[in-house]
C-alpha cells in the first residue's frame, strides 16, 4: 500500500469535501508576525524555498530545473502578494497569493484567486505556520470579494495535502505534471449564500439535473461559485 495520501482525505478522519472552510481556532503559542514582503526579502525566501522542497529531490525529473524555477519565488510579487512569516525578526515561512485575474498558470481558472509556493523552513514546522500562511490566502480571496480559492499540489507533499483537505479544499481534476510528478488542482469555495446552491449541486452530480442547476443560476448565485462546487461533486461521484 502506497505510504502517500488519498486525495479524499478519508484516511486522516476528514469526511465529505468540507467546505466552507471553518477556522480551525488553533494557534501556537507565539504565533509569528505575517506581513507582506519587501524587496530585501528576496534572499531569505530563496533560501527557505529550496530547504522546503528539498526533500522531494528524488521525485523530480530535473532537479537543477526545479530548484531554478523555485528560485523565482520573489518575483511572484510583481504581478501578486507574498505574505512573509515572521518569528524574532527571522523569516520562517511564506506564500505567494495571486488574485483574481492576476496571471497564472492556463490550467486555473484565470478568475479565481490562487495560492502559489507554500513554503515553511524545516526548522520550523510542526507550529501551524503552513496553516496560517494559507488561511491568509483564504481572508485575501474574501477581501477580493472572490466565492472560489484555488491550488495545486500532489500527493508526494505528505504534509500539506492533508493540510489543505483539513481546511476544506477539494480535488476538482488533474492538472499537469511537474517534471514527471502528477499535480492535481484543488479549490475551496470560500462562502456559500445559501443551502440551495448545496442542493443544486447535489441533484446536478446525481441526476445531472441541468434545470435545478439553471434555475440555481437564474436565481442570482455566481456562476464560478456553482461551477466550482459541480466540478468537486462530479470528481468525486466519478472516483
Amino acid at each position: 500500500m502506497s505510504s502517500q495520501p488519498a486525495w479524499s482525505g478519508a484516511e486522516y478522519g476528514i469526511s465529505g469535501p468540507g467546505f466552507p472552510c471553518a477556522p480551525s481556532g488553533q494557534r501556537p503559542e507565539a504565533a509569528p508576525m505575517l506581513r507582506d514582503c519587501r524587496d530585501d526579502d528576496a534572499e531569505a525566501i530563496v533560501r527557505i524555498a529550496l530547504a522546503a522542497f528539498a526533500e522531494f529531490e528524488q521525485h523530480y525529473s530535473d532537479w537543477p530545473l526545479f530548484t531554478a524555477n523555485a528560485a523565482k519565488m520573489p518575483q511572484l510579487a510583481k504581478t501578486g502578494e507574498i505574505v512573509i512569516a515572521e518569528d524574532g525578526g527571522q523569516i520562517i515561512g511564506a506564500v505567494a497569493y495571486m488574485g483574481p485575474q492576476a496571471p497564472k498558470p492556463a490550467f486555473f481558472d484565470p478568475s479565481w484567486p490562487v495560492i502559489r509556493m507554500l513554503v515553511v523552513d524545516p526548522a520550523a514546522r510542526g507550529k501551524g505556520i503552513g496553516r496560517q500562511l494559507t488561511e491568509e490566502c483564504v481572508r485575501r480571496a474574501e477581501r477580493d470579494q472572490s466565492p472560489v480559492i484555488a491550488l495545486h499540489t500532489t500527493t508526494i507533499m505528505t504534509v500539506a495535502l492533508p493540510m489543505y483537505l483539513r481546511m476544506g479544499f477539494v480535488r476538482v481534476r488533474d492538472a499537469p505534471d511537474i517534471l514527471g510528478v502528477p499535480y492535481a488542482r484543488l479549490c475551496q469555495v470560500a462562502r456559500l449564500k445559501t443551502a440551495e446552491i448545496e442542493d443544486a449541486v447535489a441533484a446536478f452530480a446525481r441526476d445531472l439535473d441541468i434545470k435545478a442547476f439553471e434555475d440555481c443560476i437564474s436565481r442570482g448565485h455566481q456562476v464560478i461559485e456553482i461551477r466550482a462546487l459541480v466540478e468537486a461533486a462530479l470528481f468525486h461521484r466519478a472516483s
